[in-house]
Parts: C-alpha cells; structure tokens; sequence
C-alpha cells in the first residue's frame, strides 16, 4: 500500500496539472512578409470576379454586368469599400472592441493556498503525527452589479467602434469622389481647351487667307497667335493634371494604378441637376442628425461614460471573499469557513468616481459640440450648392443667348452679310463662352461632395426617400 502512495500523488498532480491548463490559449506566431503583400496589391483588378460578388451582396443586385462598361462613383465607392485598406483596419479596430466584452463578463477566479505547519512538542512521540497541512479557498462575489456595468461599457465602445467603421466608409467615399471630380474636371476642361484650340487655328487660317487678299495687316494676326500659344500651354497644364489625377483616384480606391487605366470610366458631365434641386428643397438637417454615425457615436461615448460613472459608484461597496479551509490537524480533518471584507474607511472610491463624472460632463460637452459644427457644416453646404445652383443657371443663360446668336450669324453669312471670319469669331466666342460653363458644372460636382460630407447621406437615396 505505501508504495502506492508515490504513484498516487503522481496521478494526482498530473490531474491537476491537465485541469488548470486545458483550454488555455498557445501562442501562433504570425510574421508579416511585404514582397506577398506587394504582390497581393499589384495583382489587385476592378474586373475581378469577387468583387463583384462584393457588390451585388451590397446592391442587392444579382446578374449585374461584369467587367463593367461604366463606372461611376457610386460603382467606384464600392470597389473602394472592397480594397481601401483603411477599411480593414477599421474592421480590426472593431473586433479588438468586440473582444474587450469578453474581458467584461470574465468573473473574478478563486485563489487556493497550501500552508503546512509542524508540533514540534510531539517530534519524539511515534504514535502521534506531528503535521499540520492546511488548504485555504477564497472565492471572491462581487456586489453591486460591477459586472453588469463592465460589460455596458464594453458593449457601448463596441457601438461606437460600429459607427467609426461606418465613419471611415464615408471617408473612403468621400476620398474617392473629391479624386473622381478632381480628374473629371480635368477630363472636361481638357476637351474645351482642345476643342478652343481647333477654333483658334481655324480663325488664324481666315485670318491668313485675308492676309494674302490684303484685307488685313499682318499686325492683326499677332493677337491670336498668341491666344493660341496661351491656349497650348494652358492644355499642357492641364494634361498633367489629368495624369496626377489617375494615381490619386487609384490610391483612394485602394488599387494599383494599371487596374484603374484598364477600366471605361464615366467621365461626362451629368447635366441632371433635378436630384440636386430635390435636395436644396428638402429639409434634411433634422433626418441626418438622427442618423449620423459620427453622432451616433458620441451617444454611445456618453452611454459608456454613464457607465463607467456607475461602475466607479458600484465600487463604494467592497466585495466579499468567501474563504473555506480545510486542515488536517495531527490526524485529526478539520474544516473552516471565512469571510472577508475590504473596509472602505479611509476611502470610499472619492477620486475615480469624481474623475468618472468629469468625462461624463466631458463626453456631454464633446457631443454638443459636435452636433453644432455638424449643424454648421450642413448650413455652409448648402449655401455653397445654392451658389452653385445659381452660378450655373446664370451661364446656361449666357450660353444659350450666344448660341442663339451664332445660329443668327450663321443665317447672315448664308445671305452674305457677314464674312466667314465674324462667323469662326463668334464660334471661338461661343467656345469661351462653354469654358465657364463646365467650370459651373463642376462646382455642382463639389457642391454635390460637400452635401455627401456634410450630411453623411447618398445623394441616389436621398432621391429615393
């Protein structure tokens, strides 16, 4: 029997051994490696067979035609949301939140201490055993629902980490339609500039004609040569914006350069401004304020604040530590219970809940302020697209009113009144005339960016609603 007792206490201490280390976590060491992440980038495309997967889960939409043969921002938008990698990040900034929750419900774990004593007074008497071991367990119960406020604050920073990647989807979108509008302009005033420019030439060749029949001085073409010079450095310029303006779109999409050069890009002017006039005459102030990630965050801040203040409250009253012992006294079992308080007498939790209800004041504070500058920022946008609004409809009336003009000409020059150089004339004037047009169009373009932002709410939806 007594040899045993040494195989015995080995299978116990194995047993306890498997108890307190089954379900612990192993460490997985995960490296990061640039040339597979370079290599993932630049094999990125906007034609790829997940994405569009991505985006018919997004859309609802199934079947839609793929590679597709017109991409607008929106389309843009979602290829952004697909590869920005300010979106994963979001994504991983939610999932530490989700795991702080975990953290929040974990209850307290029980403590167990071995103490072993000896009567040296018996040490020469064979019939009694001088040792006394003793098992101590303390189980601590916490009071006052701490637990339940743990995980109200976890559960409210958890929501707010929701609203931040909402946040930063709307900043993608922004990102990629300020860079989309960015080459538009471009694209467009490239074509009106090229288009000046044939003008241009066109009024030199009359005016070089008139030359040689001696109508005219060789002064009088100075001016327009020089126009025409103006002219081809101005599309110079405006080629290499036109390239700067690819990179940056790609970047805010979250793609290589070469994806976005092999795709049809929608680069007209949308010349629709009726959603435009649905919005300026639609109160939405209200509508997004209830809606606004931004703002729904900072509720969920002054919740988990709330919280916080209730949980440094909750921690005024201590808590118990149940402590049953077992001893075997030289022979003899001997059981124990114990209980123990932590007395609050020199403090009562005074200065973590003053500091508790200083954020909650804080997170008050924050979130009037926000609401404010939003409620600003909608104003200002609105003013701005009502400017727009009104810039653009006093050049489409100037426009026309040329137009008309030139129509007028033509008819002269048709019953001989006027000469073919005051007709090309008057198309070069009709041509500057289109410049500041699309210029008008473009600012509804910004205009149109700057509701987005300010209100946090797709323009295609709001039409909808």
């Amino acid at each position: 029997m007594k040899d045993k007792i040494p195989y015995m206490k080995g299978i116990n201490l194995i047993m306890i051994s498997v108890i307190f280390l089954t379900g612990c976590v192993k460490f997985q060491r995960v490296s990061l490696d640039p040339s597979k992440s370079y290599n993932e980038f630049a094999s990125r495309s906007l034609e790829s067979p997940s994405l569009k997967r991505f985006i018919e889960e997004k859309t609802g939409k199934t079947n839609i035609d793929w590679p597709s043969q017109n991409w607008d921002v929106p389309l843009l938008s979602l290829a952004g949301l697909y590869y920005n990698p300010s979106i994963e990040s979001a994504r991983a900034s939610s999932k530490v939140a989700d795991s702080t929750i975990i953290t929040a419900k974990a209850r307290p774990n029980p403590t167990i201490s071995a103490e072993g004593g000896i009567n040296s007074s018996v040490l020469d008497q064979s019939d009694i055993n001088p040792w006394i071991p003793a098992v101590n367990l303390s189980i601590p119960i916490e009071t006052a629902n701490k637990r339940g406020y743990r995980i109200a604050v976890a559960s409210n920073k958890v929501e707010v980490q929701k609203m931040n990647l909402m946040l930063t989807s709307w900043q993608v979108r922004s990102n990629i339609r300020a860079s989309y509008i960015e080459l538009l302009s471009a694209y467009n005033r490239s074509n009106i500039f090229f288009k000046q420019l044939q003008l241009q030439e066109k009024v030199r060749a009359t005016q070089e004609t008139q030359l040689k029949g001696g109508e005219i001085k060789a002064s009088d073409i100075t001016p327009m040569a020089i126009l025409i010079a103006n002219t081809q450095i101005e599309l110079g310029n405006i080629s290499r914006q036109l390239d700067e303006a690819y990179p940056r779109l790609a970047a805010a999409i979250g793609v290589p350069l070469n994806a976005l050069k092999k795709i049809n890009l929608q680069l007209d002017l949308n010349k629709d401004t009726n959603a435009f006039t649905f919005f300026l005459s639609t109160n939405l102030i209200e509508f997004s304020l209830k809606n606004r990630p931004d703002i729904l965050a900072a509720i969920y801040e002054y919740e988990a604040a709330q919280s916080t203040l209730q949980l440094e409250i909750a921690k005024q009253y201590p808590n118990v530590n149940l402590n049953p012992g077992y001893q075997w006294d030289q022979g003899e079992n001997k059981w124990t219970i114990g209980l123990s308080v932590e007395l609050p007498i020199f403090n009562k939790n005074e200065g973590p809940i003053a500091e508790a209800m200083a954020n909650r004041n804080l997170a008050a504070a924050k979130f009037n302020e926000l609401q404010i500058n939003i409620i600003s920022e909608m104003e200002a946008a609105i003013v701005s697209a009502q400017t727009a609004l009104e810039q653009l409809n006093r050049f489409s009336s100037l426009y026309e009113a040329k137009a008309k003009h030139l129509n007028d000409l033509e008819l002269q020059l048709k019953y001989g009144i006027i000469d073919a150089l005051t007709l090309e004339q008057a198309r070069l004037e009709l041509s500057a005339t289109e410049q500041p047009l699309v210029e008008a169009y473009i600012n509804i373009e910004k205009a149109l960016a700057g509701l987005e932002s300010a209100f946090l709410l797709p323009l295609e939806e709001l039409v909808k609603k």
